[in-house]
């Protein structure tokens, strides 16, 4: 969305039903998307209207993405055409966008999701890039990628120790 002055200008407000919170959003590289998780277990589609000094948002149910619990984490891919889900029952998700055909639907792909990128994965297959290698008493606390998309980042942590992992992708 875009943003704007103190005054409101070039922004917009969606009112969460009662006891409903957002737990985080994901935006279309588009800027005309934007889908939020809710803590009750649902996704919420925000169609984003007008730029500069007017926005209007609608909003739209996915139904897919309906009563599927608590979503921790949604990421577009840079393309715009694939969409993804991490919950934190650990069940993955990706989706063609917008038509939400189903590419991979894996209840038990983690323990729990806290972070989800694109860049990690094959879309088509859903099978890693890489593979990770790692102690059994070594934690996975960050994966982040370089800007320009050829490298990734991960901290592995254990206990006062953190070891940096750079991979090529």
């Amino acid at each position: 969305m875009d943003g704007g002055d103190a005054s409101g200008k070039g922004t917009a407000t969606y009112e969460f039903e009662e006891e409903v919170n957002p737990v985080t959003i994901a935006v279309h590289p588009s800027g005309d998307d934007v889908v939020c998780s809710t803590d009750t277990g649902g996704c919420k589609l925000f169609e984003v209207y007008g730029r500069e000094d007017y926005v209007k948002l609608t909003t739209k149910e996915l139904p897919p993405l309906q009563s599927v619990g608590l979503q921790k984490c949604l990421a577009f891919s840079v393309d715009g055409t694939r969409f993804a889900t991490g919950g934190v029952d650990g069940y993955l998700r990706i989706f063609e966008w917008p038509s939400m055909q189903v590419i991979l639907d894996e209840p038990t792909a983690h323990k729990s999701f806290q972070d989800v990128d694109f860049r990690i994965w094959k879309t088509n297959n859903g099978a890693p890039v890489t593979t990770l290698a790692r102690n059994s008493d070594e934690k996975i606390e960050l994966c982040r990628f370089s800007k320009d998309g050829t490298n990734s980042y991960f901290a592995l942590f254990k206990e006062e120790i953190i070891r940096l992992l750079v991979f090529g992708i």
